[in-house]
């Protein structure tokens, strides 16, 4: 499997993801992405956590992220110039648009 897939794996549901945090645990609480009581992540959460458990190196992580920024639409808005930072698009829309990072 690769990074990327398993990251999507890790964010498959929209119970598994969250917004405005790397990851919360079941009271909904933040927590580490490796927290062993995470119970949801985002997009970068996901990244991190499916990094360390498959044992990828930093480049792997690092052309993942490149790979998730690069399909941020560039039509998205933003309040600001055009954004294209993974978290800020995760915490700015609901699961069907982040779930298409991955496809």
């Amino acid at each position: 499997m690769s990074l990327l897939t398993d990251a999507a794996a890790i964010v498959a549901s929209s119970s598994a993801w969250c917004k405005g945090a790397n990851a919360r645990d079941a009271s909904g609480k933040w927590c580490s992405p490796l927290n062993p009581h995470a119970v949801a992540w985002d997009v970068y959460g996901a990244l991190v956590k499916a990094t360390v458990a498959g044992s990828y190196h930093d480049s792997d992580f690092d052309a993942a992220y490149a790979h998730l920024k690069s399909k941020i639409p560039t039509a998205f808005p933003t309040a600001h110039q055009h954004n294209t930072d993974i978290e800020f698009y995760n915490d700015s829309l609901v699961f069907s648009n982040v779930a298409g990072l991955f496809s």
